[in-house]
């Protein structure tokens, strides 16, 4: 293995103060174009170049960096990432891309890179470890190159400048925006004082109960017009008086007969003495024919219905108590 190395550092077209020239030009206010940075070492086979867009940046600004080696075919290349310190950031790093040209191989890297602290900063350090296909190691020192961070507001940048004038405010505000501001406000207001009453008034008292007399008058007027009697639904027509007459008698006399069998409620109806001997018995043959039309089943026909009708109302209005008529 060779191991007498020749480095060769330069600036093309720069001397060795051009990152200070650049970073003095930078400061005055200046944005120079300067050609990239390019050095160069080599070891036996191995070359390393290194390219830099610039060798002077203002605060965060990109700095492209690229990086060949040219080495045997075959060989493996080994180097550190720039970056690895607090003075660069990487911000992209394009793939590793190889080529082949007179048994030589090329190896390329290319990285954009940044830096928030002001100053002069070498871009990295270390080298570059080629590995031939027999195992023979070459190294080659990476090129010493240093980028300028300056300022990204220069003295002329920071001048002061007059602050904007303000915004015009119109003299007087025009009546159609008050319009449009004041009267939907006042109409949900009033909407919501309105619904806040109402919530608040005690709803009106229910109007009181017909008196059971009427109320039964007004069911057998119903079941009279409903049309089932001519249709001969005789168990349906029974089935509703007993229904209406049970429901009279317990609002009238405080009888629980809805709840009872026929026996039942005439037993508890001569018990009470609440109704007249004529009265249970006519109450008795009144149920027990509808208790034969629902359990026996009994057809009587359209007379016989309308007969029964006539004489629950009969009952109601005999049983019904004596209202005094208002004066004249």
């Amino acid at each position: 293995m060779h191991h007498g190395r020749s480095v060769s550092r330069g600036i093309r077209r720069h001397g060795p103060g051009a990152a200070a020239l650049a970073a003095a030009a930078l400061a005055a206010g200046c944005r120079p174009s300067l050609p990239p940075v390019v050095a160069g070492a080599s070891n036996g086979p191995v070359r390393v170049e290194v390219r830099l867009s610039t060798n002077a940046a203002p605060v965060g600004a990109v700095v492209r960096l690229q990086l060949r080696v040219d080495h045997p075919a075959g060989a493996t290349v080994a180097f550190e990432e720039p970056g690895r310190s607090n003075e660069f950031r990487v911000r992209r790093a394009d793939t590793l891309t190889t080529s082949a040209r007179r048994g030589q191989t090329a190896t390329e890297r290319k990285w954009e890179i940044a830096s928030f602290e002001l100053g002069s900063h070498r871009v990295w350090t270390g080298e570059v470890t080629v590995i031939t296909v027999s195992n023979e190691p070459w190294r080659v020192p990476l090129p010493e190159l240093e980028v300028a961070i300056v300022p990204s507001v220069t003295n002329g940048d920071a001048a002061l400048r007059p602050p904007p004038s303000p915004l015009d405010w119109p003299a007087r505000v025009p009546p159609w925006v008050w319009a449009l501001l004041v009267v939907p406000a006042g109409a949900a207001a009033l909407a919501w004082a309105v619904a806040w009453w109402i919530r608040r008034r005690p709803p009106p008292p229910a109007p009181p109960p017909p008196p059971p007399d009427q109320a039964a008058l007004d069911a057998l007027e119903r079941l009279r017009r409903s049309g089932a009697i001519e249709a001969g639904r005789s168990e349906y027509v029974y089935v509703e008086l007993s229904r209406i007459m049970r429901h009279y008698v317990e609002d009238r006399f405080g009888l629980h007969a809805p709840e009872r069998t026929t026996e039942e409620f005439l037993r508890e109806a001569a018990e009470s003495g609440r109704l007249t001997g004529e009265q249970r018995e006519r109450m008795r043959e009144f149920l027990v024919a509808c208790d034969l039309v629902k359990f026996a089943r009994a057809e009587p026909g359209p007379a016989e219905m309308r007969d029964a009708l006539a004489a629950a109302e009969r009952f109601v209005r005999e049983t019904a108590p004596r209202r005094e008529a208002p004066a004249p």
